[in-house]
């Protein structure tokens, strides 16, 4: 009797015991994920793969749905004959919704080589566009098309900051890739860059991954608003991550002068800008002087026909300093063709005026 009971202890003593292992298995369970889950909140926590985890969007998703429905892909063609036989040639870029109404802007060099000129949306619909105006010295064009349902884009009129989020939208390599979205940031402010034709322009520069056909397409921030159109890349052996795109200021502008008038008029000096003087391109050129902008002359100009030459250093316009080429170039462009100006030349050490009635700045 006794040998029983003592048996039936020992097998309450052991049910105990596993009892006791299994509670505190949960509860040791329950609170090592109670205050793991506080000890990693906002770090980096590792689990296993098949583990699922709820993560918040990530807000470059709402960035995309917000401004791919106003990007579009720009085919322009151009038909010829050649020989007796008929070719076609053509070319493509991306371009910006305006406004409800069917405006776009692209840029000039997108459309510039193309008699037609093609508006392909993102089901690959492809509308006919008319030319409304272009702009070579800024290389914006824009277009007008015949659609209902359009997407605007907002364009933002706050300046960008340096190192902030920036998205380059648009449909790099053709309608193959129509709707890419790249993220970097803004890497830089009023980068000066000057054209073939010697006009001088400030650009944004990203770090936002720019390819062939993203000419026209939008830089946006966070908000999906469009800070600037991409315009250009820097593709050299030893650069990398260096795009640009012409600022959302200079794009209201033009657009509007393009819808108003069908081109923008502005007057002309008939020089080139070479380069800005500095202590450096004095010291090595022996210029003399260590501000001002270094000009050369366009062939029966109006500089020319005031007595200007080539290598000629212009340090005023008006009275007014000139701080570099584009200040110079905004000083002409405020002007209207047939306005006359006191322009401040430095030539062989010695500081002279000439009086210059500007020209219309002419399309080449």
């Amino acid at each position: 009797m006794n040998e029983v009971i003592l048996l039936n202890e020992r097998s309450n003593a052991l049910l105990l015991a596993v009892i006791f292992m299994i509670v505190a298995a949960i509860l040791g369970g329950f609170f090592t994920l109670f205050f793991e889950g506080i000890a990693t909140e906002g770090k980096a926590v590792f689990y296993p793969q098949n583990q699922i985890i709820q993560t918040a969007d990530d807000p470059g998703i709402a960035t995309a749905e917000v401004i791919l429905p106003s990007v579009v892909g720009i085919r322009a063609t151009e038909k010829t004959t050649v020989n007796g036989f008929n070719t076609v040639s053509e070319s493509s870029g991306s371009g910006v919704i305006l406004s409800r109404d069917g405006y776009i802007i692209t840029n000039h060099h997108v459309i510039a080589d193309g008699s037609e000129i093609s508006v392909v949306f993102a089901d690959q619909s492809e509308t006919k566009a008319e030319i409304i105006g272009t702009d070579r010295h800024t290389d914006l064009a824009l277009l007008k098309i015949e659609k209902e349902g359009l997407t605007p884009a907002s364009l933002s009129n706050e300046r960008p900051k340096v190192g902030q989020i920036a998205y380059a939208v648009g449909n790099p390599g053709g309608q193959e890739f129509a709707g890419t979205v790249t993220k970097g940031i803004v890497s830089g402010l009023d980068r000066t860059l000057v054209t073939e034709g010697g006009d001088s322009f400030l650009l944004i520069q990203t770090d936002a991954a720019i390819n062939p056909d993203n000419s026209g397409g939008a830089l946006c921030n966070a908000k999906g608003e469009v800070i600037g159109i991409n315009v250009l890349k820097i593709n050299e052996a030893g650069f990398e991550g260096m795009g640009f795109a012409i600022p959302t200021v200079t794009v209201k502008d033009i657009a509007a002068e393009l819808k108003e008038h069908g081109n923008v008029r502005r007057g002309s000096l008939g020089v080139y800008l070479l380069c800005n003087v500095t202590e450096g391109v004095a010291e090595a050129y022996h210029v003399g002087i260590d501000h001002g902008v270094l000009i050369g002359l366009r062939e029966g100009g109006a500089a020319e026909k005031a007595g200007l030459k080539d290598y000629d250093v212009i340090t005023a316009f008006n009275g007014e300093a000139v701080n570099d080429m584009y200040d110079l170039q905004l000083k002409v462009f405020a002007l209207d063709p047939g306005d006359r100006v006191t322009l401040t030349i430095f030539r062989n050490g010695k500081t002279s005026d000439y009086t210059i009635t500007l020209e219309e700045l002419k399309e080449e």
